[in-house]
């Protein structure tokens, strides 16, 4: 299970940004920021190879989101002064 469903991950080195959105895995952006700093053209196509070397950088942080997550979220105790606390606050009734 992932800390949030939605992630997306930006690289930039260079000229160039790449964006990989886990809602659209196969429809990766590579920018040459330089000549396009508004990122209107989609270079992910036309220069697969540099997409797939920034790629490479996302699965590593893909890989290490995994290693570093969580298994186990303990449900914490609250005392009643944490409670109250909570209520006042407006985060629980």
């Amino acid at each position: 299970m992932w800390r949030d469903s939605w992630h997306i991950i930006s690289v930039r080195k260079g000229n160039f940004k790449y964006i990989w959105d886990n809602k659209h895995p196969n429809q990766t952006r590579l920018y040459d920021i330089e000549s396009d700093p508004d990122e209107l053209h989609n270079l992910s196509f036309e220069l697969p190879e540099i997409a797939l070397g920034y790629h490479l950088h996302v699965d590593e942080v893909l890989i290490e989101m995994e290693r570093t997550m969580s298994r186990q979220v303990d449900t914490p105790e609250l005392n009643e002064e944490m409670l109250s606390r909570l209520r006042d606050l407006g985060y629980i009734q």
